[in-house]
């Protein structure tokens, strides 16, 4: 009888082992410092809240990207030029502009795209969140 009793514990001890061993992080798309912001990055977001004329953003492969409005009064508006990114900061060089602005990328995984302007000390105004579209 005490084989039996022996025999049960040591078999529960195994099933809670292997149930912890198979948990994982449910976040593992959250980026954080060191991780490749680059590939998570690319593709369409559009604004969720709506604090930018654009509503939309799209970063390509190729280090470019595009703003683009759907508001009544903006729609057709565009604007245009690269981008490049370091560690957590965003640098985009506007194609009617002489200089790179500078973000701070607040929060980017697999489905949301937060980002605050920094002027290299600080994060200024309001942060623009974008959710992924494609």
């Amino acid at each position: 009888m005490k084989k039996i009793s022996n025999f049960g514990l040591v078999i529960t001890i195994a099933l809670v082992c292997a149930g912890l061993l198979s948990c994982s992080s449910d976040n593992n798309d959250i980026v954080e410092e060191g991780n490749n912001y680059k590939s998570l990055i690319i593709g369409k977001w559009e604004l969720s809240n709506r604090t930018s004329i654009f509503t939309h953003l799209e970063f390509k492969s190729n280090g470019t990207f595009i703003y683009t409005s759907t508001h009544q009064e903006w729609e057709g508006s565009e604007e245009h030029g690269e981008y490049k990114i370091d560690g957590d900061l965003l640098y985009q060089h506007f194609s009617d502009e002489n200089d790179w602005e500078m973000s701070k990328i607040i929060l980017l995984n697999s489905m949301t795209l937060t980002i605050q302007n920094f002027d290299g000390v600080n994060v200024t105004g309001k942060a623009d969140s974008y959710s992924r579209v494609k």
